[in-house]
């Protein structure tokens, strides 16, 4: 079954797909991925297939190649599966020395990628056998045109499977794709808009519960300038709750109404998320900058070593050593003091809806607290807006602490790596990293 979830942006896509799948439970297996804006070929089934074998941000090759072995020899039954892994492996950027069969494929790229597709196919196909299977991809608008026909070909294929292909996608989708869904025997549809007027009243008098007293005005203003969407209304409550519009210091909130009249009500996500981020206090915002130099997902200990470094009051270069061998170097109290505001910040941003923090036995760097940014656009714009010498130097920092932790660095992580350092521009030790990663794939013929 295709299932197709549509509609503008903060409409609640996310928000149904998420409480859909709490009902499955156990009773399915469940993968999922998410399309990016100008991502490589392909690169939303590789998010699937990293999904679907547990693999790991920080997880080497052999830690790669062994996830993926063990389940596919227990998928097939069978040990005999080194063709089966070369063509999955093509979707995930591993390459293996090949026999002369697979050779010959090599050098015939149209008909190797129609044998991976249908490879990727049929494992799917044999993994439903063992448990039915939820395939989740959500803004499915940004996916490339392969990504598409693919998926396209297993919603026509895969009848008969236990499996459900459940996608989310902006109303682009239909101007781009307008047969989309099409050729599936079994296609479900759900098309999602603002709030009617009084759902949108409702829901806003929900969120604002705590309160004594709203008075109407407010509320007839909110609802006018949001549309009904659900996550404009949200992020106008967070925004009241950060610049002191509603005080929540006691049980019962109480709204200043001066106060709201004077808000300027955000008319897009991206103000009002700009507006959340213009609300934060000096040190949570440098923590917010620091962690967004990876990417979605930081390390609490990146933080607090790069505020050491600033504390410390050092240069950048100058502090490298710090960075690099932090155990040769003596904080003393005032480090300690450090990593209990940073924690401290962290665990107020959690609950502020800023960050998620992922499980201890989640974290890709053992022994350190993994967060992710709740809102990949506000990551994004805080990126965006600070000082570009303020966000090398956090680059550099960055990479020379991401290269302590990381001892057997994949190609991937040299590539990340690298780019961190490119970003701090530090090219040559950018250039050594990338040259490190095409000497490993040189290793094993990964020529391209």
């Amino acid at each position: 079954q295709l299932i197709s979830v549509v509609g503008n942006q903060g409409t609640g896509k996310s928000r149904l797909i998420d409480e859909m799948l709490k009902s499955v439970g156990d009773r399915a297996r469940v993968v999922s991925a998410r399309a990016s804006k100008g991502g490589a070929r392909y690169h939303v089934i590789a998010r699937l297939l990293r999904s679907r074998f547990e693999i790991g941000d920080g997880d080497s090759r052999d830690q790669v190649l062994a996830k993926l072995r063990k389940e596919v020899e227990r998928v097939f039954e069978d040990d005999r599966v080194s063709e089966v892994l070369h063509f999955l492996g093509t979707f995930l950027d591993l390459h293996f020395p090949g026999s002369p069969f697979l050779r010959v494929l090599n050098e015939n790229p149209s008909q190797h990628d129609d044998i991976a597709r249908t490879v990727l196919r049929r494992f799917i196909e044999v993994d439903a056998t063992k448990s039915p299977i939820v395939i989740v991809l959500d803004d499915l608008q940004w996916a490339g045109d392969d990504t598409v026909s693919l998926l396209r070909e297993l919603g026509k294929e895969l009848r008969g499977s236990a499996v459900v292909l459940l996608a989310a996608a902006r109303t682009d989708l239909s101007v781009r794709l307008s047969d989309w869904g099409e050729g599936v025997t079994d296609h479900l549809r759900i098309d999602l808009r603002n709030l009617e007027e009084d759902d949108a009243e409702s829901m806003l008098r929900n969120l604002l519960q705590r309160c004594d007293e709203v008075p109407d005005e407010i509320v007839d203003d909110a609802v006018e300038m949001t549309g009904g969407n659900p996550a404009f209304l949200e992020q106008l409550v967070r925004l009241f709750l950060d610049n002191g519009t509603i005080d929540s210091r006691q049980p019962r909130w109480r709204i200043d109404v001066d106060k709201a009249a004077a808000t300027e009500l955000p008319i897009s996500i991206e103000e009002a998320i700009e507006a959340r981020i213009a609300a934060l206090e000096v040190f949570e915002r440098a923590v917010l900058e620091k962690g967004a130099v990876f990417g979605n997902v930081f390390w609490v200990g990146s933080v607090v070593s790069m505020q050491r470094v600033e504390a410390a009051g050092r240069g950048v270069d100058e502090a490298a050593r710090e960075v690099v061998e932090p155990l040769a170097y003596e904080w003393g109290d005032t480090g300690e003091q450090i990593r209990e505001r940073v924690m401290a910040t962290v665990s107020e941003l959690v609950e502020r809806d800023y960050l998620l923090r992922l499980d201890a036995e989640d974290s890709t760097i053992a022994g350190d607290i993994e967060v992710v940014f709740k809102h990949n656009l506000e990551r994004e714009l805080i990126a965006k807006s600070t000082d570009p010498e303020q966000l090398a130097s956090y680059h550099r920092l960055a990479a020379k602490w991401f290269e302590t932790k990381i001892k057997e660095r994949s190609e991937e992580q040299l590539e990340y790596l690298a780019q961190l350092y490119d970003k701090g521009g530090e090219r040559r030790r950018a250039a050594y990293c990338y040259l490190a990663g095409g000497d490993k794939a040189l290793a094993r013929f990964a020529n391209e």
